[in-house]
């Protein structure tokens, strides 16, 4: 969950012009939340190491997600593509290409249905080959009921 400084920035770069305001931002990942202190927002809610909170239990993971779903939708989402390879040890070192949705072809279609990779990816660092992608919720959350 260490974050790559750099690319970390280029994410901020990128959201800065955007205009993101406090609660619309969501770093979904335990390494991007950083990206609260650089941009100066305060997140979209309480919890910052969401990965790490829904995998404590899945009584604490639909309590997460409640949380989630009774907040006011954030407008970007943050993902650590590091994270996937962390969790899942085929994905590591198959991450680093993009295919036309700004996703690796690597990631498993399983992973494409799962929040945030079901929403559209709009950016990613490192010139499109970096670890931080960030999506843009057009899409309801898949588990509220909105």
């Amino acid at each position: 969950s260490a974050n790559d400084w750099e690319q970390l920035g280029e994410a901020a770069d990128w959201l800065r012009p955007r205009g993101v305001r406090d609660g619309e931002l969501l770093c979904w990942d335990d390494a991007p939340h950083a990206l609260y202190l650089e941009l100066g927002v305060r997140p979209a809610f309480r919890f910052q190491h969401v990965g790490q909170m829904t995998g404590i239990s899945l009584d604490h993971e639909a309590r997460v997600r409640a949380e989630l779903c009774a907040v006011p939708r954030p407008r970007w989402v943050v993902a650590d593509l590091l994270r996937l390879g962390a969790v899942g040890p085929s994905l590591a070192g198959r991450l680093g290409d993009a295919g036309p949705d700004r996703l690796p072809a690597a990631l498993p279609d399983r992973t494409r249905h799962e929040f945030p990779y079901d929403q559209p990816a709009v950016y990613r660092s490192g010139e499109g080959h970096g670890r931080y992608v960030i999506f843009e919720l057009r899409q309801p959350l898949q588990w509220c009921d909105e």
